[in-house]
């Protein structure tokens, strides 16, 4: 009769170790992502208002524009119905709220903060041109500037033309 010890050797508890151990590891970048994605997601939200203001004020003759604010950080879409009163009364288009979007309270841009910006405030002309919103003298290329933990994001107006990229 074979009396054998049932039972895992050594070499074999070792073999599941470092197999868990490549597997976790290869797993790691993916949750570590969630920041970037994060970034990306605040960098959209700001080129999203200042596309949907540009279009706003090029299809209404009345000027339109965002202010982005620091602390909290915070876009806000508004019409500036004389110079220089923002009117903070502007819909968004798929929730019909206020386009009010606070980046610390959403859960999917939490961690992200406004660093540096050219300009917190732009405003866009009938012709979609980018403008100051106090008097609307035309403004230079500008950028808003995002940091989150593990990366950086620009979002960036083009004067003279209007048109916004993410970088």
């Amino acid at each position: 009769m074979n009396t054998r010890d049932t039972g895992f050797t050594l070499y074999e508890l070792l073999i599941v170790v470092a197999l868990i151990a490549i597997l976790s590891a290869a797993a790691l970048p993916s949750l570590s992502g969630t920041n970037n994605l994060k970034l990306e997601t605040a960098a959209r939200e700001i080129a999203d208002g200042l596309r949907f203001a540009r279009n706003e004020a090029m299809r209404s003759g009345v000027a339109h524009g965002v202010r982005v604010d620091q602390a909290p950080p915070r876009l806000r879409v508004f019409k500036l119905a004389t110079p220089p009163t923002e009117e903070f009364t502007v819909y968004h288009p798929q929730t019909q709220q206020l386009y009010d979007v606070d980046f610390a309270a959403t859960p999917h841009t939490q961690g992200v903060q406004v660093v540096t910006s050219d300009y917190y405030a732009v405003a866009f002309n009938k012709d979609g041109v980018p403008a100051s919103p106090t008097d609307l003298s035309w403004l230079a290329t500008g950028a808003i500037n995002l940091t989150a933990s593990n990366g950086n994001a620009a979002v960036v107006v083009e004067n003279r033309s209007g048109r916004v990229s993410v970088q």
